[in-house]
């Protein structure tokens, strides 16, 4: 029912920004238990898309698909390969950084409304 769908986000999806600070603070590193809790429950941006184009399977298993919210994942080829390029990609992005003058920098919703 809409109503008890509408509290169960109020109460553990929804955050307000100091939560939301806290939460971007604390899993930061993406290895640790509350991060893990955290994003079982968010639907990310490869759940999403493995799920899309999984309603075109000819057999499906939606048991199966439906297991990718629960709390055990232990990673993937792309999240490892993220933390085995996390510390390259910020030293390539530091050099970037350091070597403009002009760095132009904002909010990707800010960019979005302008469109």
């Amino acid at each position: 029912d809409d109503v008890a769908d509408k509290r169960l986000f109020e109460c553990f999806i929804q955050l307000d920004y100091e939560k939301a600070k806290d939460l971007a603070v604390s899993t930061v590193r993406q290895e640790d238990k509350r991060w893990k809790e955290e994003r079982a429950k968010r639907i990310t941006g490869s759940i999403c898309y493995d799920l899309y184009t999984y309603t075109s399977n000819k057999n499906p298993d939606w048991e199966r698909k439906l297991s990718l919210f629960a709390p055990s994942f232990k990673g993937n080829q792309a999240t490892n390969y993220g933390k085995d390029q996390e510390s390259v990609a910020a030293y390539e992005l530091a050099a970037k950084k350091n070597s403009c003058k002009d760095w132009v920098n904002c909010a990707s919703t800010s960019c979005l409304d302008r469109i």
